[in-house]
């Protein structure tokens, strides 16, 4: 989980189901926030996107999980 409160950048790491990490460390923090912003440049908001994009993504999905089987 990352979080910017009042320009101070928190990231919380969960190390198992009920606890996690908390670090307010500049240099870490930076550098996932980073790393995340790149992903979202690099993504596409389905809910954005035109009915043919979304129809192709969900139906890409929905073979995936029939071909589990």
């Amino acid at each position: 989980i990352l979080a910017e409160l009042d320009a101070v950048k928190l990231a919380f790491i969960p190390y198992n189901v009920f606890s996690f990490i908390m670090t307010k460390d500049p240099r870490f923090n930076e550098s996932v926030f980073e790393g995340f912003e790149i992903l979202k440049s690099r993504s596409t908001l389905i809910s954005g996107t035109g009915e043919k994009d979304r129809n192709r993504f969900f139906k890409i999905l929905k073979d995936r999980v029939n071909n589990l089987r």
